[in-house]
């Protein structure tokens, strides 16, 4: 079968949730230029499903099951999206997944995070995706900003030279108000957890983009339920990552709905022993390297800023080196975050929904591989195993704060 990758004939998207999420996904698929949504079940009430749909000019469904049964009689690939609440997650990818297994339809699957509610059945998933060799893509939205990818590069490539440390913030406001009603509240609807469900499994996915040879050990955790909750809307958890070595390197993630007047906090520094990085999305443009020995370097989103040299011993070791058509060049920016632009500097283009953007046109390259009978590249993409990671270090959080509640040790193994 030929490539599906066309912007005369885009690929056929599905969504599965409403709210927020179908909006913020809807715009991304928009901006890719290759996808387009054909129809959705955007919400268990099918009243309120079908008024959706026609608001987005796309077909309604009032059950996933009946929009499964109709789309698959296509029989062309499509990318199905979900964004259904957490607890939801596991149901709908097994429906996916049998819908389109007989007869077999090409299927790529996006799911937002968390990947499930719990280890068992994200173990689960990650065995059915390996052993039909599904293209899926977990949705962390930031996780394709140019200058994350950058810091990632950075750090694999010594820069910071031994790591000493490292911190995330992933602070938010918005469900502090003390009447706010939302599922995410709901142990039902969300799971065992809120904030560490929703924050801090993305920041526990920046932790590995950032430091992608480090393993999560151990964690000791303190969760505050503000205005009484049933879950957790607040978190501070210190963790071991383990290098290859076995040296542990120490660090803290903190996350928050319910800081007042923070709209969408997140930030990072790791520290090491030749420099440190500072990120955070107040000014997302940018990634600020700190140095002892030589100039402090800014970083600028600018897919075009290169220079040519003519050794590589003229190139920078804070720079990239590459080569295009025969010509050696040195660039501030890794390649990899060059690819995750296609905006000039200064542009900043809704840095969100770029990154989301990027996240689906990396699933479509995977899809497009298993159409043609390719192996599945994964692209440096957050996946099925990121989520299953996600998960386990939610687990081991929760694990932790019971045990400290008991004055026992908090620290515990995350079980990935």
């Amino acid at each position: 079968m030929s490539s599906i990758i066309s912007p005369q004939n885009p690929t056929e998207v599905l969504l599965i949730g409403g709210g927020f999420m179908a909006n913020a996904h809807r715009e991304a698929i928009n901006q890719s230029g290759l996808l387009r949504i054909v129809g959705g079940t955007f919400s268990s009430d099918p009243k309120k499903s079908h008024k959706i749909a026609e608001k987005f000019g796309v077909k309604g469904y009032g059950t996933v099951g009946e929009m499964f049964d109709a789309e698959r009689k296509k029989k062309v690939p499509q990318i199905v999206a979900i964004l259904s609440p957490n607890s939801e997650h596991y149901l709908h990818f097994i429906q996916a997944v049998a819908a389109y297994a007989n007869p077999q339809i090409p299927l790529g699957i996006q799911c937002e995070k968390p990947l499930c509610t719990d280890l068992k059945r994200a173990k689960h998933i990650c065995d059915v995706v390996e052993d039909q060799q599904i293209p899926f893509v977990l949705t962390h939205s930031y996780s394709r900003l140019s200058m994350m990818v950058q810091a990632g590069d950075l750090v694999a490539k010594g820069v910071l030279g031994d790591l000493i440390d490292w911190n995330e913030n992933y602070i938010q406001g918005w469900m502090l108000p003390e009447d706010m009603a939302v599922w995410r509240l709901n142990s039902e609807k969300a799971g065992p957890s809120c904030v560490l469900g929703d924050l801090g499994t993305h920041a526990r996915y920046v932790l590995e983009q950032m430091i992608p040879n480090g393993k999560l050990k151990s964690v000791s955790a303190l969760l505050r339920r503000i205005h009484g909750r049933e879950l957790e809307n607040y978190a501070t958890v210190q963790g071991l990552l383990e290098m290859p070595n076995k040296e542990l390197i120490p660090g803290t993630i903190t996350v928050s709905n319910v800081s007042a007047g923070y709209p969408n906090g997140l930030s990072f520094a790791i520290r090491g022993t030749k420099g440190s990085l500072e990120y955070g999305l107040k000014d997302p443009e940018k990634l600020l390297l700190l140095r002892d020995t030589g100039p402090n370097m800014e970083y600028v989103r600018d897919p075009n800023r290169k220079f040519e040299v003519r050794s590589p011993g003229e190139v920078p070791d804070t720079h990239f080196y590459r080569e295009i058509d025969g010509k050696r060049y040195a660039s501030m920016l890794s390649p990899a975050a060059i690819e995750a632009e296609w905006l000039p500097g200064e542009h900043p283009g809704g840095n969100y929904l770029r990154s989301k953007s990027n996240l689906y046109l990396g699933l479509l390259q995977m899809l497009d591989a298993k159409v043609q009978g390719k192996p599945i590249p994964q692209l440096g993409l957050p996946n099925h195993q990121s989520g299953r990671r996600g998960v386990a270090f939610v687990e081991a959080a929760l694990k932790s704060d019971k045990l400290r509640l008991r004055n026992r040790n908090a620290y515990v193994l995350v079980q990935e």
